[in-house]
């Protein structure tokens, strides 16, 4: 293989992870673990910050419950409903 190519056993084996992806994963469990440990408080002071006028808690709290709203695109004097 004078100008290079695929090699045989070249690259990262299949299944293993770097380090960085180790940690990232460790992290992420370690954060949902913590946030299902403090659920009531963390919802209770959202449904507060909502109430109190900050208008993107409220858009968070109205998505997570209600579901997002459908777009509506027109092309061409139609109209399309798109689901995000």
């Amino acid at each position: 293989m004078a100008l290079g190519g695929k090699r045989f056993g070249a690259g990262r084996k299949e299944g293993s992870f770097a380090q960085h992806t180790i940690q990232a994963q460790a992290f992420k469990k370690l954060l949902i673990q913590r946030v299902i440990e403090q659920k009531e408080p963390l919802i209770k002071a959202l449904i507060d910050r909502g109430m109190a006028g900050d208008v993107k808690a409220l858009s968070l709290i109205l998505e997570r419950a209600l579901g997002k709203v459908a777009e509506e695109i027109a092309i061409k004097g139609k109209i399309l409903i798109l689901d995000k």
